[in-house]
């Protein structure tokens, strides 16, 4: 859903559905939040959990420093509509990754 907001953010020509839209995408991007951090303790092994956490707290982090800089390359080269059209194909990526990840199955191989 948050892919299909941010598609259509692009598409909207008043402030106010860009806004709703953006508003309404942001809500279902943080629905599964808490999730990630289970699916750590589910995947890897009890003393893997932190370094685990820590690499994902630190991919997480390292979009929000680079996700400025790409924002204006995007918006100055291709239009301000681009960069809806990134952040959606950045969410399709990560729901496709993120249903690739069986959590529970990773204990087993480990312990």
């Amino acid at each position: 859903m948050t892919t299909l907001c941010l598609v259509l953010v692009s598409q909207v020509h008043t402030a106010a559905a860009a806004l709703a839209l953006i508003t309404l995408g942001n809500a279902f991007n943080s629905l599964p939040n808490v999730v990630y951090w289970t699916v750590v303790i589910d995947s890897v092994p009890a003393g893997r959990v932190g370094v685990m956490s820590g690499t994902m707290h630190f991919v997480a982090s390292l979009s929000a420093v680079i996700a400025p800089t790409l924002t204006g390359y995007l918006s100055s080269a291709f239009g301000y509509s681009s960069i809806f059209l990134a952040a959606a194909a950045v969410t399709c990526v990560a729901m496709v990754a993120m249903l690739q990840v069986k959590p529970g199955l990773g204990l087993s191989a480990h312990e």
